[in-house]
């Protein structure tokens, strides 16, 4: 998933494993636990959660 977004040039692995770390609570050792299409699972929700808010709130900047 890092590689078909462009990511995967640009933030290293160790960041996305801090930030579901930070998110989560979970410890490095659960994360590292993850099966990399688990990890993918998160990388991609975590993408349409953020695109969902940039279109509400440019929805909502509409009716201003």
């Amino acid at each position: 998933y890092l590689a078909m977004t462009g990511m995967s040039d640009t933030i290293p692995y160790e960041f996305w494993r801090w930030e579901l770390v930070s998110e989560t609570g979970w410890t490095l050792e659960q994360v590292d636990a993850l099966s990399v299409a688990d990890f993918n699972d998160w990388l991609q929700i975590r993408d349409g959660k953020a695109k969902a808010r940039q279109f509400m709130h440019n929805k909502n900047k509409g009716r201003r």
